[in-house]
């Protein structure tokens, strides 16, 4: 990784990246906590930290130079006032609103007059509407996910009024323009795969697209022996059932999987984990009688982890690589996933992953797992061997501080040799 102790990057973010409680918190968090021991790191979070104690929790443990908060600066012009009130990304799926907060804008104007930045970072496509306030240093480009592949996506197969029609198809026109704009306007862009990185030059067939893959920190989640395979029966999902794909995979699980798989395996359970929030309704799914336990956020999920014998994944809508396959994968867990679940990793079938797109071929997996210790074992080894190879957050850390090492180091040359 290049020696940049000299470069001060600045990070526009939609969120404190604490905690970590999605996969796009978990990226920057640990992409920010490599990147801090190169570079000065100055961070503009789009909302205010759910605690004090995460932002402070979030430096110390990162490295972190500053945390600047937004401040009450800015004013909503007339203008601005009436468009939110009919501003149709209210009903956005994603909350990919192009309606700037004057207060943010205000923010970052005064923290660049305030701070000589040599480089910035804007992590997903709703701040990306902030680049032009960046002018006169290099600006880059994180994509967590696709945002119109997702959108795209999102609503496929689902029945809609013709005025829905309408207003989600008016929603997809606008962001696939707006995401087109991004990597022609930028040093480059990172994506978290090639099968990203194809969206992206299909967008806009301009710009450089660099993979960053997303990763597992491999001494947090390590492997597991292999005769921890031999307890009761249990698979496990975990996700934040607000966001709809996990919802969505949460329901396939209860309502079409675990009967069929309970038909064979009496005593098999489901383990649910995530945040709730907006979907308080999920907790009610907690059933241990038909074998539903739902546990809502936990601090530590190793522990789950390492006692299924099973990950289960079904993904049907959405867009990126899933972090949460990947951990149950660095813990030698086997994997069972949707084609759109293991999206972005590259593994062959049984390589820690086994795919199946329906629920019969996925209750046939499953119960085959659950019916030898030894082959769960070995799929789980087979996956951890692949993360090791791969998916380190360290392999990303890389990618990014060196292109945006060498992209400052050649600005300042060229400006030397102008002087």
């Amino acid at each position: 990784m290049i020696a940049a102790v000299s470069i001060r990057l600045l990070i526009l973010s939609p969120t404190l990246p604490y905690p970590l409680d999605s996969g796009g918190n978990i990226r920057l968090y640990h992409i920010a906590k490599r990147l801090s021991s190169a570079f000065e790191i100055h961070l503009l979070p789009g909302s205010l930290p759910q605690s004090a104690d995460h932002e402070r929790a979030l430096k110390a443990e990162t490295g972190i130079a500053a945390i600047h908060p937004v401040e009450k600066v800015g004013r909503w012009t007339l203008r601005q006032r009436l468009w939110r009130r009919v501003d149709f990304w209210r009903y956005s799926p994603h909350s990919i609103s192009l309606d700037e907060d004057p207060h943010y804008a205000e923010t970052l104007k005064q923290l660049l007059r305030r701070y000589p930045f040599d480089v910035a970072l804007v992590v997903n496509l709703y701040m990306f509407q902030y680049r032009k306030y960046l002018p006169g240093f290099p600006v880059f480009y994180n994509a967590n996910d696709v945002e119109s592949v997702k959108y795209r996506r999102w609503y496929e197969g689902d029945s809609l009024s013709p005025k829905r029609q309408l207003l989600y198809a008016l929603q997809r026109v606008a962001i696939t323009r707006f995401e087109a704009r991004v990597a022609p306007r930028t040093a480059a862009v990172f994506v978290t795969s090639s099968t990203d990185g194809a969206h992206f030059q299909r967008l806009g067939g301009r710009g450089r697209i660099l993979v960053a893959p997303n990763g597992v920190d491999l001494d947090y989640f390590r492997a597991r022996p292999a005769d921890s395979f031999s307890g009761r029966p249990r698979i496990l999902f975990m996700g934040s059932f607000f966001y709809k794909p996990n919802l969505q995979g949460a329901v396939f699980l209860r309502d079409q999987l675990m009967p069929r798989l309970r038909a064979e395996h009496p005593e098999v359970s489901l383990d649910l984990v995530g945040n709730t929030a907006g979907v308080p309704e999920v907790a009610a799914w907690h059933d241990p009688p038909s074998g539903v336990y739902f546990h809502g956020r936990v601090g530590d999920v190793r522990p789950l982890l390492q006692s299924c014998q099973v990950f289960v994944c079904p993904i049907f809508i959405g867009s990126g690589t899933r972090i949460k396959v990947l951990e149950a994968m660095a813990t030698g867990t086997p994997v069972v996933t949707t084609s759109m679940g293991a999206e972005g990793i590259e593994s062959e079938d049984q390589q820690g992953i086994v795919i199946a797109d329906s629920v019969e071929r996925m209750a046939a997996v499953v119960s085959k797992l659950l019916r030898s210790p030894e082959l769960c074992a070995q799929v789980g080894h087979r996956g951890r061997k692949l993360v090791e190879q791969r998916y380190s957050w360290d392999v990303a850390a890389r990618v990014v501080a060196d292109t945006i090492g060498r992209s400052v180091q050649r600005r300042e040359f060229l400006t030397q040799r102008n002087s």
